[in-house]
Formats: C-alpha cells, sequence, structure tokens
C-alpha cells in the first residue's frame, strides 16, 4: 500500500520564517535569486495586506494571530487533510489518543470546507442520541462552522463534563436540519474488545489506533487462540473506526503478516521516503480472516484493510470508507 506524505508544519519554525520576512524587508528580498521572484511578489504582497489591515481596517486586529490564520489557509488548501497545528491543539490531538478525554465522542473533519463527522464512537453521548458517521455539523450552539477552522471547531465541541452542547447536523436524504442537545461526558479510549462468535470462530472490534492498541490486540489474540476448539477463523471489526497512530496500524497490520511490504509513504523528496515491512511472528496465524469496514473507517483503519486485502491475508466486506 503506498500512501503519499503530509506533513504538519511546526508552528515555531514558520513563525520565525515570516517574521525574518516581515522585519528585514527589501534587504532579504533582494538576495533572492531570480527563480524566486514569484515568491517575493508574493510575500510582498503578503506583508502590504498585513501592513494595510493594521492600519486602516475599521478595528484593531491581532497581527499574530492574522498570521496564523493565513498560514491554517494555506495549509489546508493543499489538501483536506493538511494541517497547521498550534502547540494548544497539538495537545488537544495528544489527548485524543491516550486514556480518556471530555467531550461528546465524535471524530470529525473538514471535507471541502464542511465540518464533516468521520464517526462517533460507540457508546459515547454522540453514539446515544443518534449522530452518524458522514453527518455534517451545520451549526455548533447556534454558531455557522463554515466560519471556524477544524481547531476551533474541536473546542467548541469540547468543554466541561456535565454541559451541554447543541450541533445543528445536515443528513443526506433528510429534509431539514436537525438539531441534536449533547450532554459532555468523560470519553474512554477503549481500543479493542473482543468475544467468541461460536466454538472456533474470534471476533475483534478495533475501535480506534492509540497508543496501547497493538498490545491489546495482541492480548485479544491470545485470549482467543488459547480457546478450544482451536480458532478456524477471525472477524476483525475496523466499522466506524476513525483512525489514529500510524505506528499502531502498522503493527496491528504486523500481527497478521510474516513479510512483505505493510505500507510505503512516498514524498517530493527521497528523505521522506519510508518502507515498513511485516516481522515474522512468533505465533503463526494462517486462519481465514474477514475485516468488515464502513463509511466511518478511516484513516489508519484503511490502511489496515487495504494492506490485509493486498496480501490476500483477509477480505474486506462492507461499504465504501471515508477515503482520508
Amino acid at each position: 500500500m503506498v500512501l503519499k506524505i503530509r506533513q504538519y508544519v511546526h508552528p515555531v519554525l514558520l513563525a520565525v520564517f515570516i517574521a525574518v520576512v516581515l522585519i528585514s524587508g527589501s534587504g532579504f528580498f533582494r538576495e533572492l535569486s531570480a527563480d524566486t521572484e514569484e515568491t517575493y511578489k508574493s510575500l510582498k504582497i503578503f506583508s502590504d495586506v498585513i501592513e494595510i489591515l493594521e492600519k486602516n481596517y475599521v478595528e484593531p486586529v491581532d497581527t499574530k494571530e492574522l498570521i496564523q490564520k493565513a498560514i491554517q489557509g494555506m495549509v489546508h488548501g493543499l489538501d483536506p487533510h493538511s494541517t497547521y497545528l498550534l502547540p494548544e491543539d497539538y495537545e488537544l490531538l495528544q489527548d485524543d489518543t491516550k486514556g480518556e478525554f471530555s467531550g461528546i465522542g465524535i471524530v470529525i473533519n473538514m471535507d471541502k470546507g464542511l465540518l464533516t463527522v468521520v464517526s462517533p464512537i460507540e457508546g459515547t453521548p454522540a453514539h446515544q442520541v443518534g449522530i452518524k458517521a458522514g453527518d455534517i455539523i451545520f451549526k455548533v450552539d447556534g454558531k455557522p462552522t463554515n466560519e471556524m477552522t477544524i481547531s476551533e471547531a474541536v473546542k467548541a465541541i469540547k468543554g466541561p463534563i456535565g454541559t451541554t452542547v447543541k450541533l445543528t447536523i445536515v443528513r443526506k436524504d433528510t429534509p431539514k436540519p436537525i438539531d441534536f442537545t449533547v450532554t459532555r461526558n468523560v470519553i474512554p479510549v477503549e481500543s479493542v474488545r473482543n468475544i467468541m462468535l461460536k466454538p472456533g470462530y474470534g471476533y475483534v472490534r478495533i475501535y480506534n489506533f492509540t497508543e496501547k492498541t497493538t498490545v491489546d490486540l495482541q492480548d485479544a489474540l491470545k485470549r482467543i487462540e488459547s480457546e478450544e476448539p482451536k480458532l478456524q477463523g477471525l472477524v476483525v471489526d475496523l466499522r466506524d473506526n476513525p483512525g489514529g497512530l500510524l505506528p499502531e496500524a502498522i503493527g496491528v497490520t504486523d500481527l497478521f503478516l510474516d513479510d512483505g511490504i505493510i505500507l510505503s509513504i512516498k514524498g517530493r523528496l527521497e528523505e521522506h521516503n519510508q518502507v515498513y515491512k511485516a516481522q515474522k511472528n512468533e505465533m503463526e496465524r494462517k486462519y481465514p480472516i474477514i475485516v468488515l469496514i464502513n463509511g466511518g473507517s478511516a484513516s489508519a483503519a484503511e490502511i489496515v484493510a487495504g494492506a490485509l486485502q493486498d496480501h490476500k491475508r483477509a477480505v474486506v466486506i462492507g461499504t465504501t470508507s471515508f477515503g482520508k
């Protein structure tokens, strides 16, 4: 499976670069080669616009905030999944891959300018009130989301435990927007569950890819594989799995493969290219596998399903995945 690389831009480095450009002025620009003349012109326009806004806008403006929003627009304009993260936004992202966090239990994504639910997390307040994968969040507490960045939307939806948030949802095949009032709660990041469907046939549900997903799946497989009679087939359920950490997706896939390429990442620069290969497992697993996916299966979940299918290690069943 081949993945084109997309990078988060480090806010400190980019802010320093812009500061140098703005402060150095024409002396800096004169040193640019002829090949970067167009870049010079664009940056000059950018600095001129900031200066005009600082002097003439009807209200005082925060220059730092203007630059940050410009960067966010620039990076997001590359594709729907590239994002510029401020330090506090990065902390929020880290929280979502750890033990638990407060919120309503949905994973969201900005898709073509629309704030879209990738999937609700099973058993959470959002799931309980009926929010579905593919729903478009039109408003949060009455505020239109088309005026928000993804980070601003996350902050608006999250909040103290016990408080409520009203989401106005636009749903396909539903003529009018639907209002959902959801009470925030602790959202446990439970990664893996397992049961025996019947003797010899196991089932594992992977909800997301957090820091412990590979270890949790190893434990689940040990329990299933120790049952009698011997395991004859396994269902791996990735439905409504919004993804998560890439190393965990690689680790999960590696549990079912003994060799071959799991994922190759190809960037514009050769130094960004990476290849992840399967390693031989201590436990030989040759039983048939079925992987379940749906429209809420995204990102890391799609990597796992795609890699197992490419290696003919599993049959993938379901509806078209999210495509992230």
